[in-house]
């Protein structure tokens, strides 16, 4: 399961960057609503 963990990770952490190259602040906003939830 870590390891499946480890891709889901990852694909989200691609998913994130594009997030954040086409809106900074709102990519900064979700990351930490997702660390506060």
């Amino acid at each position: 399961t870590i390891k499946s963990n480890g891709k889901f990770i990852h694909q989200a952490v691609k998913n994130w960057v594009e997030q954040y190259e086409s809106d900074p602040k709102f990519a900064v906003a979700e990351i930490l609503l997702m660390l506060f939830e």
